[in-house]
């Protein structure tokens, strides 16, 4: 009756004051008696009360129109989803998660975040950014706020995968095609950074799905490949560091996600200077990759890392003995010949100089164990 009653009163502000109180009055018996499922049905009322006011309250007999004002409904929008949030938040008793639980914040967000993306969209266009901004924050804050609290995985779940979607919308509407891309690209970093605290596998491999997205996006609608291009190289390697810093909070027993980010790495990089360099430096501009991925497994101590500059290698041998000796100019050539000789002359005195001293450490060892005393 409580919301016949914002209904039939169809003033903005007497609807949203309607709507406010009767979430509060929701989330308070919620709470007393427990009435898990009246908190249900307060949302799907809440969401449904404000939608017949923004579609000019056809149950009334008026014709439908989007209404174009106020704007101050939209923070009224986030303002019952935190209300109605804090009822799940905040609750006695057993703290674990049940289809209830999850029900409810599956229910309010998508709810709350699929009313204000339609508003935004449809009417208030003027502080469109702005107005993402402030959800993405309201969503991404009921997230963490979940899971200090109650280690939430559901509804940490669904509250973070809204704020970054909010996020993204706002990203979209500030910047122009393929720019937005790039912003895009480098916010996965925030969402694989707070999905590790978060411990959500679901996060992670979502957010590597989302990558690869918007990387295809990029490649297909930015037209041609430049410098910018390899800042998606440099996010799976950062990525990919992130997740080998603190795999033991995803509790992840593969590499599984690792492998793919460093999969993509290795194919950006060449892809990228493939299109930047002019065709004579493509080679060379491969073996400084390879040398940078040298020098990244000697800092880090990681055999992955030696892997690709050993692939990124012999793909530039190939391009070598396949394209630079028949259409590169001699000088270009020379060059190429050269300085990819000196490279896998090094690398092999590395290598050779590494199994000498592995060698020596393992006979020492032998010796060492030979002289120990055994026992009777």
């Amino acid at each position: 009756m409580g919301y016949v009653t914002a209904i039939v009163g169809g003033e903005p502000t007497f609807v949203f004051v309607m709507i406010t109180l009767l979430a509060v009055v929701i989330v308070y018996l919620k709470m007393q008696h427990e009435w898990n499922w009246l908190a249900i049905q307060g949302i799907l009322l809440s969401y449904f009360t404000h939608s017949v006011w923004a579609m000019n309250n056809p149950l009334m007999g008026n014709d439908v129109l989007i209404a174009s004002s106020p704007q101050s409904n939209l923070y009224f929008i986030l303002l019952y989803a935190a209300i109605l949030a804090t009822g799940n938040l905040i609750r006695n008793g057993d703290t674990a998660e049940d289809i209830r639980a999850l029900l409810h914040a599956a229910l309010n967000g998508l709810g709350a975040f699929s009313l204000y993306l339609f508003l935004t969209l449809a009417s208030f266009k003027e502080g469109f950014v702005f107005s993402h901004v402030l959800a993405s924050a309201v969503f991404l804050g009921f997230s963490v706020a979940f899971w200090m609290r109650m280690q939430s995985r559901y509804a940490t779940f669904v509250y973070a995968m809204l704020g970054y979607l909010a996020l993204s919308v706002a990203i979209v509407g500030q910047f122009k095609m393929p720019d937005s891309l790039i912003w895009l690209s480098w916010q996965t970093i925030l969402v694989i950074s707070t999905a590790v605290w978060f411990r959500s596998r679901f996060i992670v491999v979502g957010n590597f799905v989302i990558y690869l997205m918007v990387f295809i996006a990029y490649l297909i609608l930015g037209g041609t490949v430049g410098l910018i291009s390899l800042s998606f190289g440099i996010i799976a390697l950062l990525s990919a560091r992130i997740l080998n810093w603190q795999k033991h909070r995803l509790e992840l027993k593969t590499e599984m996600m690792r492998n793919a980010y460093l999969a993509g790495a290795f194919f950006v990089f060449p892809y990228s200077m493939y299109h930047i360099v002019p065709g004579g430096y493509v080679s060379l501009s491969w073996v400084c990759i390879a040398v940078f991925y040298y020098a990244a497994s000697l800092i880090l101590k990681s055999h992955k890392y030696r892997w690709m500059a050993l692939l990124t290698l012999l793909l530039t041998i190939g391009h070598v003995f396949i394209v630079d000796t028949t259409k590169l100019e001699p000088s270009y050539r020379i060059a190429s010949f050269l300085v990819l000789g000196v490279v896998l002359v090094a690398v092999s005195l590395a290598y050779s100089r590494r199994r000498t001293k592995s060698k020596s450490v393992g006979g020492q060892d032998e010796a060492h164990s030979a002289d120990a005393p055994t026992p009777d």
